[in-house]
């Protein structure tokens, strides 16, 4: 899962710079670009805008959605969708994590594969 090891990065790049072990702080200094936030960010909007579920979503709710032409394009959606939700909790941006699932309907017996 993407998040997770994004999740399990941070934390062993905490505990080695609390432990200040020279090798792995040396690592993280020389590469700041590992699992940046904000390109992790990116990479899971990117995914949510090119599989277009927000806009399906929308459509679902006013009843003029039709079908995904490709099933894996949707499913990547949702999995984008529950990403960024759990990344805005990890990040303690909670109302934004909440508006990023909006659109989808919790209410529905089955929302995902409606």
């Amino acid at each position: 899962e993407f998040v997770y090891h994004y999740q399990t990065f941070c934390m062993t790049r905490g505990k080695a710079i609390k432990a200040q072990k020279e090798k792995d702080v040396a690592f993280f200094k020389e590469n700041p670009d590992v699992w940046k936030t904000t390109t992790v960010l990116t990479y899971l909007h990117r995914l949510v805008r090119a599989s277009k579920v927000e806009s399906y979503l929308e459509d679902k709710k006013s009843g003029t959605g039709g079908p995904f032409s490709c099933e894996t394009t949707r499913l990547l959606g949702y999995f984008s969708l529950m990403q960024l939700l759990r990344m805005h909790s990890l990040l303690g941006d909670y109302h934004l994590a909440m508006k990023t699932i909006q659109r989808i309907d919790i209410q529905e017996e089955v929302p995902l594969f409606c």
